[in-house]
């Protein structure tokens, strides 16, 4: 059997990277013997899971790196190829030709394609979009319905779904998802937005993959235990990223970095604590690099604050998160470490995924937007998730067991699908 899996973004990105793993574990549970071919759009292939090949992505073809690294898309690309596309649709599908680019890469994505039995789309948070008509949903739209254009099943993982403005955009993605034998949302608000487009096929509720992660059974790198043996004080951790740089309308960026700097104040302040910031994900374009937010955030916080910059693998942060006393998380996926480590979490969501996540778990009091984030809620959610920590670390200690039980019956149900 030939599975094709799609919309793997950076391994420099531990969430992605936890998410890749685990689809691929789930993959292979419920297929054994499968060859596996992930498109990935991140050119570096380091850290990747050895047991699949790995192909440029469809968004490749659209995207131009920088002199910095940056992605710029190329959007008059985007109609000749798409035209091309259709053209490669209707010549398989009636005469049962399989034309390929004359780039080797992008030659290997096609085969990939026209090979597959069956096409998986990676756990994640990836079907949304900022504005109507977004180049980037899009074209990853176009990279799935290409699979059922080709008459392969198309099987979602569980998926963050929206915001997404837009009548044409709801619609392709009302399209998208009735056609496909699968669809897994990992939190009810995206239940709840399947709902609001229209969807007319049966979605399942699920959690992000990233929970299937074993518990903690080794400790972080000698470096970072080091780093984290401030005895005898509270140890807090923090998650950042630079949500301005990656969304040019977000408009809150110094707001969101004014609260971090008063919080770590008052964390110092009231509870003694010792502040280490973290770096979950490095790239693959350098406004994703939270170390560079790391490093302003100390140099401006006047005050002692340890920065692990170092790129750790899922497993490694998690084992270091597992040393906290609390996260303060921004990247949701450093949230879904933590607690999967027992760790109480604060979650700083900038989309609604993080507030989903959150509220499957019953923790809803101990989430803020960073849309709307200030200094002095910041620093009033985080006393309490303090005061309450015990009972947050009894809520996780039987919720997140349940999770990995859940989780566990999905090899089960994906060799059902007609």
């Amino acid at each position: 059997m030939n599975i094709l899996l799609l919309n793997a973004h950076s391994p420099q990105n531990a969430g992605d990277l936890a998410i890749l793993q685990q689809s691929l574990v789930c993959l292979r549970a419920a297929y054994p013997g499968a060859a596996i071919t992930v498109a990935i759009n991140d050119a570096d292939r380091q850290g990747l899971p050895p047991d699949a090949a790995y192909v440029d992505s469809l968004t490749r073809w659209l995207v131009h790196l920088g002199p910095a690294g940056e992605w710029h898309w190329r959007k008059p690309l985007a109609p000749p190829y798409g035209v091309w596309l259709l053209l490669v649709v209707l010549l398989y599908r009636l005469a049962g030709w399989r034309w390929l680019p004359r780039q080797a890469e992008r030659g290997r994505l096609m085969r990939a394609y026209y090979d597959a039995d069956l096409v998986a789309v990676i756990g994640g948070g990836h079907l949304y979009a900022r504005h109507a008509f977004n180049i980037a949903f899009l074209w990853l739209w176009l990279g799935l319905a290409l699979a059922l254009a080709l008459g392969k099943p198309l099987v979602l993982l569980p998926q963050s779904f929206g915001p997404l403005p837009g009548r044409l955009q709801r619609g392709l993605l009302r399209w998208l998802l009735d056609q496909s034998a699968f669809v897994a949302a990992r939190e009810y608000r995206s239940l709840s937005f399947l709902a609001e487009i229209g969807l007319r096929r049966r979605a399942l509720v699920l959690p992000d993959l990233a929970f299937a992660m074993s518990p903690v059974t080794s400790t972080a790198p000698a470096a970072i235990e080091r780093a984290l043996s401030d005895a005898g004080r509270p140890l807090i951790g923090l998650t950042l990223m630079d949500w301005g740089g990656q969304n040019p309308g977000f408009r809150n960026q110094r707001g969101y970095e004014a609260a971090v700097l008063v919080l770590i104040e008052h964390l110092q302040c009231r509870y003694d604590a010792a502040i280490v910031l973290f770096a979950q994900c490095y790239g693959p374009v350098p406004a994703h690099d939270d170390r560079r937010i790391a490093c302003r955030i100390a140099a401006a916080c006047g005050r002692t604050v340890t920065v692990i910059d170092a790129a750790l693998a899922p497993v490694e942060l998690q084992a270091a998160y597992s040393r906290l006393d609390l996260l303060v998380a921004t990247r949701m996926h450093s949230a879904i470490f933590a607690l999967s480590a027992g760790v109480p979490a604060l979650a700083i969501g900038y989309l609604h995924k993080s507030a989903g996540i959150m509220e499957m778990l019953g923790l809803e009091r101990y989430v803020l937007d960073i849309d709307t984030i200030d200094a002095e809620r910041l620093c009033a959610v985080a006393d309490r998730l303090w005061d309450e920590r015990a009972a947050v670390r009894a809520r996780i200690a039987t919720r997140i067991p349940a999770m990995r039980a859940t989780l566990e019956k999905l090899p089960e149900l994906l060799p059902q699908i007609p």
